[in-house]
């Protein structure tokens, strides 16, 4: 599974270079089928990957070194016919190459040809024409430039005879067929027109011209691919101009003399962007696109399916079994995905609106209108409906989806009439736990009486109980969990003024209702609409063993209360109860408005966090602590569009969203990134039931209810598709990866972190994991998690270690000048129980920037004004523990809260670098200082900590812990690089220092005073700047020490590494100009009685003007004197550096010089960034951009 490169042989130092893993676009896919066992292919850079149907990964080996798969194509029938093996064709660029896969023994075994075919001109289609052996065969390639090419290879020799269309053009596509002794040929122009010819197979050698048969004219931009049906009178074509075009081909073409025109037989329009690839098949057309969609459609041109999951905004490859009637797509995610064409049959759902049937006129209920549903819920396959007469109906869905027969307006079952419920009512049904147990349906009415009824099986429901609740109207009724308890779903109800009463209902034996207790009464803070719209209950256990119950409510303005006390149980005996004023429990704080002002809809417990949602569209995830706090740890969109989250469901680690968008009711599933269902009911604000979690797994099936014009509306979807696995390859990102940082590495295992910072918004943490035996052979990356919450690409990313045990803190940055730290536990993320990913704090500095100028206030007052733009970017970040400069165990002893600072800079698009201090204890960002010199957009920064080993803290004595500042005896550099080609080097220790020492008095407080109410449980805080800036303010900012001319434009990377045994350091740069410099510096520290200050003084430079042939974006030491780079050339280059002896040598050996030991291809295309961590027996070199590749590099 790996590919092993020896790159290196100069000076006594061998290097072996092999490729551990990758995570690239998946540009060819193919199905074949061995000994009646289905298999799918699938190209992803210059490797092969064979899967099983269940998506096992059972082959991957480079085929095409240094290219890119484009397609592969299977030997038919007449060539190979061995049903124990599959003969395929790779192509990819200008090379080619034969393949065989054979199934023995219960596994595959890939065997290729020994070399790689290369062919002039660019590939766009081969097919077959004779097979001898892997060396010996004969094929037909179709090239770039409207040429057919006959190979015939041998190991001694191979011979090719080119076969030109008298239209010599560029084509972007093209097809070619064997049909007898022909060649057919369907090219696709760039001048948007499809040409047909035709040629004999043995055709004489030298250069040959064929006439165009047919024109086809139509698009309205390039052709992007081509396909004929199996007889060949059709032809499909797909066009940057958004269709799909079907040609009837007229079955004497080939005979017609000159180029004819011929007329489109079907225009398909659907793609919201371009298409790249159609399949005609017998029953309909499969296309994908840009759109990251895959379509079916049928020959009369309706759409029937539209296939969603793919991340981004690219399906690159297409793939079709007849046989088994699958089709699997590969995008620009890495993702491959597989779906039945069964699955998208119009059919999949049942739908029916069923009228209930029309009462007499009821004196008692006195209303002069018929009645009409008002409102309907869900148990297993049964509606329950409620009237505005207080009638209750019934009705049983037996249908499957596809049935004939469905309900007609008789199948209603007439339950109960009340007329106390007619006029005003409202329902809640107990959450479904066993089919055989009873669910409990509650009933309120406007005088503030419940009634409870017991349903069984098939929708009988007996009346268990009525009593009077509350004084006035029952405003809301919701079955609540009690996690952590014995106790079963309890009953909220909410009336007038706010007033809370929890229920807990007792069933007997036989399930039938014996008693009823109240447990507790709360009271909802004042708003506007004073209900609660959905809770939870989780019991704790104090230190007195005794059980105390926090209650999590959500009303209908948006809010959390919680509540927090023992359950003490009342029987209600005379079916009444009186709620007297000293009896109401307060909220122990409340987060107002959270979820926006529509109302909090779903509050449920996973994994040990508590995950919120509400109508703003948003899920927010918050531990909850013994004590009762909630302290959120992210909040994220599910999906765009989706304004409106009714439920959350959580299904084999993954979550599904019940909501709405427009006038649909979706349910949504984050992993496959793909709508289960989707129900066109009219929108949300009306009254719907849905199947509950337990009852999808059950039954594979969606069931819903929903009133539409005064008609009860019933659907049924099948969702057996979403429990197949239709993810193969797991999605990495959908756009390009522009950001990389290591966040743990483990030098006995090899096993490494890495976040990746997308085009995306979002932010993707890998696992790479090597197998026990050997860590040279990486098992494929793993994919743990995505995080999400920034609005624009991440372009920077930034790790330091936590004070929090095994985690690590991840700064990112991206645009509106957004800067976030995460908490990422370094083990467990893979596991089921896990630590999760936390976001502890936000910041957006655009609100905090600190210039000198003219303002109003308090920035006039402090001189300071806000003038960093709204549109300013996060470029670059660096961040540290401060507990680095404190070497010593009396800097530590003076400030022991420095474990839990970090410093943290960020360098901005409008070339301002601003710098801040952030507090773990309180999750706050504090403002340090701003440093302005470059007046270019920042690209680039790195830090160095140098340590002092001449002069220590204790030499100070006394004097030292009288000072107001800190003495360090380490000194801490920050590296700059603009677009400017300069670098500014800074000294951070003293600013720092000062900064602790004006701080000092407040680290030692204890973390929980710094919570308050309301703020101490929202995502971070940042300390206001004007209470912050005393560094600022008497000028201690962070010194310039220097600045060194380097490049003739852009720096994109800085990699700094130490000289051995001295105070002496590399400095390596690379740049737009295709330049690699290293900049050979020493630092030198003078003392100013008990203050150090640090000097860079730099020896030597040296500069490599054409390391690539375009752009340079990455470096990084490997090795004190070895170094890598990568371009967007996708070449990989490793540099030693060594002394040339020379007659004026210097007196430290010779003239530095850079030596090139190798250039290795990657199939990473833009690659933005290069990151390396050190294994037990080497170095792994990780590159990002459309793609993610890791190399494993050992020093032998």
């Amino acid at each position: 599974v790996c590919s092993r490169i020896h790159i290196g042989d100069y000076m006594e130092l061998q290097i072996t270079c092999i490729e551990r893993a990758s995570l690239l676009p998946v540009t060819a896919l193919e199905f074949c089928s061995i000994t009646g066992i289905e298999f799918l292919l699938a190209g992803e850079g210059s490797c092969l990957k064979a899967f099983s149907c269940d998506g096992s990964l059972l082959i991957k080996e480079e085929v095409l070194p240094f290219r890119k798969i484009h397609g592969i194509r299977l030997a038919p029938k007449e060539v190979h016919s061995n049903p124990s093996s599959a003969l395929l064709l790779v192509f990819g660029h200008k090379g080619l190459r034969t393949a065989m896969i054979r199934y023995e023994d219960d596994s595959l075994r890939l065997e290729c040809s020994r070399k790689v075919t290369e062919l002039p001109d660019w590939i766009l289609d081969v097919c077959w024409v004779a097979f001898h052996d892997l060396e010996h065969l004969e094929v037909v390639a179709v090239t770039a430039h409207n040429a057919v090419t006959v190979l015939r290879t041998s190991p001694t020799e191979d011979t090719a005879v080119v076969i030109q269309s008298e239209v010599n053009c560029i084509l972007y596509s093209a097809r070619a067929r064997l049909l007898g002794n022909s060649i057919v040929v369907a090219a696709g122009t760039v001048f948007n027109r499809i040409l047909l010819w035709h040629s004999e197979s043995e055709a004489s050698p030298g250069p040959t011209r064929v006439a165009v048969r047919l024109s086809l004219s139509g698009h309205q931009g390039v052709i992007f691919s081509l396909g004929f049906n199996e007889d060949l009178s059709r032809l499909v074509s797909v066009s940057d101009d958004r269709t799909i075009r079907l040609w009837n081909l007229p079955l004497d073409w080939k005979a017609l003399e000159g180029m004819e025109q011929h007329a489109c037989a079907l225009v398909l329009y659907g793609h919201t962007s371009r298409v790249w690839d159609a399949r005609l098949l017998p029953g309909c057309i499969v296309s994908i696109g840009e759109d990251t969609t895959c379509r079916v459609w049928s020959y009369r041109g309706e759409c029937l399916q539209v296939v969603e999951g793919h991340k981004g905004r690219n399906v690159w490859s297409l793939a079709v079994s007849r046989e088994r009637n699958l089709v699997a797509t590969g995008g620009g995610d890495c993702s491959i995905r597989v779906f039945t064409l069964k699955s998208a049959e119009r059919d999949s759902e049942c739908a029916m609106d069923v009228k209930i049937p029309q009462l007499q006129s009821i004196p008692e209920a006195g209303h002069r209108k018929p009645d009409a549903p008002r409102s309907v819920l869900l148990s297993g396959r049964t509606a329950i409906c409620l009237t505005s007469d207080g009638c209750l109906y019934a009705l049983e869905m037996d249908t499957a989806p596809g049935a004939t027969a469905t309900p007609v307006e008789k199948d209603w079952v007439h339950i109960l009439h009340d007329p106390e419920f007619a006029g005003y009512s409202i329902m809640a049904l107990s959450e479904f736990c066993d089919p055989q147990e009873l669910r409990m349906l509650a009933l309120g009415n406007l005088r503030g009486y419940i009634k409870l009824l017991s349903v069984a099986h098939r929708g009988v429901c007996s009346v268990e109980a009525t009593w009077k609740a509350h004084e006035g109207k029952v405003f809301s009724l919701n079955w609540v969990s009690c996690i952590n308890s014995s106790l079963s779903s309890l009953l909220f109800s909410c009336g007038p003024e706010g007033i809370t009463i929890c229920w807990d209902i007792k069933p007997s034996e036989g399930h039938h209702l014996t008693a009823i207790f109240t447990l507790a009464t709360l009271i909802l803070p004042p708003s506007k609409h004073r209900w609660i719209s959905a809770a939870l209950v989780v019991q704790d256990i104090d230190d007195c063993d005794k059980s105390i119950y926090s209650i999590i409510a959500g009303d209908r303005k948006g809010s959390l209360h919680v509540y927090r006390s023992e359950f003490v149980p009342t029987l209600v005996e005379d079916h009444s109860i009186t709620v007297t004023g000293d009896k109401f429990m307060e909220p122990l704080y409340s987060l107002r408005g959270v979820h926006g002002p529509n109302g909090v809809t779903c509050i449920t417990f996973h994994n040990g966090s508590v995950y919120t949602a509400g109508r703003d569209g948003y899920c927010r995830q918050y531990h909850l602590s013994l004590e009762g706090r909630m302290s959120e740890l992210t909040k994220f969109r599910v999906v765009k569009g989706m304004d409106w989250i009714e439920r959350l469901m959580f299904i084999d680690g993954d979550l599904l969203a019940l909501g709405f968008h427009t006038t649909d009711m979706i349910l949504y599933s984050c992993n496959q990134n793909k709508y289960i269902v989707r129900i066109n009911c009219g929108g949300g604000h009306r009254s719907y039931g849905f199947s509950s979690k337990q009852e999808l797994l059950s039954a594979k099936e969606a069931f819903a209810v929903y009133i539409k014009q005064s008609a009860v509306c019933l659907r049924v979807a099948s969702i057996e598709a979403y429990f197949t696995k239709p993810v193969l390859q797991p999605a990495f990102v959908g756009r390009e990866a522009v950001s990389l940082s290591v966040l743990h590495s483990d030098l006995t295992s090899g096993t490494g972190l890495v976040a990746v910072g997308s085009e995306d918004c979002s932010i993707c943490l890998l696992l790479l994991q090597p197998s026990a035996s050997n860590d040279r052979d990486l098992s494929p990356c793993k994919v743990l998690k995505t995080l999400q919450g920034h609005i624009s690409s991440v372009r920077a990313l930034s790790s330091s270690p936590s004070c929090h045990g095994n985690c690590r803190l991840l700064f990112s940055g991206g645009a509106r000048a957004s800067l976030k730290a995460w908490l990422v536990p370094v083990g467990g993320l893979d596991s089921e129980n896990g630590g999760d990913v936390t976001l502890e704090a936000e910041l957006f500095l655009h609100q905090d920037s600190l210039k000198p100028g003219r303002g109003k206030g308090k920035a006039k007052h402090k001189g300071l004004v806000s003038e960093l733009p709204p549109e300013c970017r996060v470029m670059a970040l660096v961040s540290f523990p401060i507990s680095e400069l404190c070497s010593s165990d009396l800097e530590r002893g003076i400030c022991p809260h420095t474990s839990a600072l970090h410093y943290v800079a960020a360098g901005c698009s409008d070339a301002v670098i601003k710098q801040y201090v952030y507090n773990e204890k309180d999750r706050s960002f504090c403002a340090l200082a701003q440093l302005t010199f470059h007046d270019r957009c920042i690209l680039s920064m790195e830090y160095l900590i140098h340590r002092d080993t001449k002069k220590t803290s204790t030499d100070a004595g006394d004097d030292f812990q009288k000072r107001d500042t800190f003495f360090f005896n380490s000194c801490g550099f920050l590296f700059s690089a603009a677009t400017d080609g300069k670098i500014a080097v800074w000294s951070l220790d003293r600013a720092i220092s000062e900064w602790l020492g004006s701080q000092g008095h407040s680290l030692t407080k204890d973390e929980d005073s710094s919570l308050k109410e309301d703020s101490a449980h929202s995502v971070g805080k940042t300390v206001s700047l004007t209470s912050d800036l005393t560094a600022c303010e008497t000028g201690q900012v962070p010194d310039l020490t220097t600045s060194i001319e380097v490049h003739q434009s852009g720096i994109n990377d800085i990699a700094i590494s130490s000289i051995t045994g001295t105070d002496s350091y590399h400095i390596a740069t690379v740049g737009d100009d295709n330049a690699l410099a290293v900049t050979h510096f020493s630092v030198t520290t003078s003392y100013y009685g008990l203050n150090p200050r640090a000097n860079i003084v730099v020896q030597k430079q040296f500069i490599e003007p054409s390391a690539h042939y375009s752009s340079i974006t990455g470096v990084r030491f490997i090795n004190p004197d070895v170094l890598v780079t990568t371009s967007i050339d996708q070449r990989m280059v490793v540099w030693q550096i060594v002394d040339r002896p020379s007659p004026d040598a210097t007196p430290d050996g010779g003239i530095p010089s850079l030596k090139r030991l190798a250039c290795l291809p990657h199939s990473v295309a833009d690659v933005s960034s290069l990151r390396v961590y050190h294994s037990r027996n080497g170095t792994v070199v990780v590159l990002c951009g459309i793609g993610l590749q890791c190399f494993f590099m050992q020093r032998l």
